[in-house]
């Protein structure tokens, strides 16, 4: 006589097997969403860096940098590409890089997620700062002309 299907101990081996494979997995799972978040946050920064130098090559503003919050808005909005303006941050989800005040900031960072463009003067190198996922952490900074 032919048997069909699985024993219960068949089905238990299984059980066991995915369980111990799930309790390996998950622990390696979180932190690299972390570093996905931290990664895509880095990856608007260097929008932002390229914004800022295409604004600097723009007719009329040749070699000039933003130097206010007034002039970042114009950068974010004419120069960073709609897709990083429309972009929320990935730790809150509430902000948007598109306007300044939210995920990006004139000035240093002050919240996860955050950009912030940094000016001292026209002589001086300005930097592009971003904080990761712990606060007060910052993963990446740019400095002009790199």
């Amino acid at each position: 006589m032919k048997k069909r299907g699985f024993t219960l101990i068949e089905l238990m081996v299984a059980v066991v097997v995915l369980a111990v494979l799930v309790a390996i997995a998950i622990p390696q799972f979180i932190p690299l969403q972390k570093r996905a978040r931290e990664s895509e946050v880095k990856s608007v920064a260097h929008a932002v860096q390229m914004a800022v130098e295409d604004y600097k090559v723009t007719p009329g503003q040749e070699g000039l940098k933003p130097s206010m919050a007034g002039e970042l808005t114009v950068v974010a909005t004419s120069y960073l590409p709609y897709i990083v303006q429309i972009k929320r941050n990935p730790f809150n989800q509430t902000q948007t890089y598109g306007m300044v005040g939210g995920g990006l900031v004139f000035g240093a960072p002050a919240n996860i997620g955050q950009v912030g463009y940094q000016f001292t003067s026209q002589v001086m190198a300005y930097t592009v700062t971003c904080w990761g996922g712990d606060a007060g952490i910052v993963i990446l900074t740019l400095v002009e002309g790199q």
